[in-house]
């Protein structure tokens, strides 16, 4: 299709096999001029059922994409201490000493209910939290913070110049090209992340850091940035340089289990793929998971696998995700769910 005369133009301004960035706009640019004409005057089109020509007017609604692609679309860079996009930088992160990572441990406390007692865990957290999030910046608010920030000029040779403040005072990296779109600053949601990608991610993460897989989050660094932060004391490393074995992880015996559990599953014709492909049962090591094996797998199987094996407040903790996240896929859901579901899993990544 990339071939054909009608998107001819992207094969001839896509430089490469490398991100382009800051530099997006150029090859939003023809998608912007048709969505202008879209909204302002129309399109002459001809109705079927009617058997006459009429105006049809369309506006876009939000983009949908990984979190990378949505830095680059919503020009507020996504790395680093204030790569939340929601709070605008106010809530910051820090930068982990061994592991070399930007961590946000505790400050996502900001965004719990006052009263929290969560808040004041400053043996888990090493402080309180007595902060309050003052809400999403609108997209008003958006275009007269960018209206006073001068970037730099795109192009590869600018590629890494930034404008004045960025990191410290704000993290724009340009001006997103929808901006030029009447109606986007009216909008509340402007930007919103693949489901898929989200699930995909936060099941591996989850997944193989519980059964101490190659990918597993829980290495020797982030052991000694425990240690260098001082919390979590029962997961430092020993004198003898040894880790001792975190409460959410599974030693060799329920690593057997949980292999022959998954390959025993029995699953409705065309619910899934076959998930007992992704284990070795020899050498208890899982592989090979696509999207839709983790999308059934974080809503359905992950509660199930893990109730008997690990203790009752990491289940809970995970069962909430899970359930968040099968509540976000439903086909109905009402503003009052909404509100349910923030909190909740809100709270249940405090607690993991």
């Amino acid at each position: 299709m990339c071939m054909k005369r009608p998107y001819m133009f992207m094969t001839d301004i896509v430089p490469g096999p490398n991100s382009i960035g800051k530099d997006i706009n150029v090859c939003l640019r023809p998608l912007i001029d048709e969505l202008k004409i879209l909204w302002n005057t129309g399109v002459e089109t001809y109705d079927q059922s009617l058997k006459q020509n009429f105006t049809i007017r369309a506006a876009l609604m939000w983009t949908i994409s990984d979190f990378p692609a949505m830095s680059m679309i919503s020009g507020w860079s996504g790395k680093g201490k204030m790569g939340c996009q929601v709070c605008g930088g106010s809530v910051q992160g820090f930068q982990l000493k061994h592991s070399g990572k930007c961590s946000f441990y505790g400050t996502n406390r900001i965004f719990l209910e006052p009263n929290d007692p969560l808040r004041e865990k400053s043996n888990l957290f090493d402080n309180d939290e007595r902060r309050l999030f003052s809400g999403r910046l609108s997209g008003e608010d958006v275009k007269e913070l960018l209206d006073d920030i001068i970037f730099p000029p795109p192009g590869k040779t600018n590629s890494k110049l930034r404008s004045a403040g960025y990191g410290e005072e704000h993290h724009w990296t340009h001006v997103p090209i929808f901006y030029e779109l009447s109606y986007w600053s009216s909008y509340t949601l402007r930007y919103s992340i693949d489901i898929m990608h989200t699930e995909k991610n936060v099941f591996e993460n989850i997944f193989f850091t519980i059964v101490n897989a190659a990918k597993s989050k829980d290495h020797r660094k982030a052991r000694s940035d425990c240690k260098h932060f001082d919390v979590l004391r029962h997961l430092w490393i020993d004198e003898n340089g040894k880790m001792p074995k975190a409460p959410y992880s599974l030693n060799k015996k329920q690593l057997k289990l949980l292999c022959h559990w998954i390959c025993s599953l029995k699953l409705p014709d065309g619910y899934s793929s076959n998930i007992s492909r992704c284990c070795n049962v020899d050498e208890c090591k899982f592989f090979g998971f696509k999207s839709h094996d983790c999308h059934i797998f974080l809503q359905k199987l992950l509660p199930l696998a893990i109730r008997e094996l690990l203790p009752t407040p990491i289940v809970d903790a995970l069962t909430t995700i899970s359930i968040f996240f099968q509540d976000l896929c439903s086909s109905v859901v009402t503003r009052t769910d909404l509100d349910l579901m923030a909190k909740s899993v809100i709270r249940a990544l405090c607690l993991l």
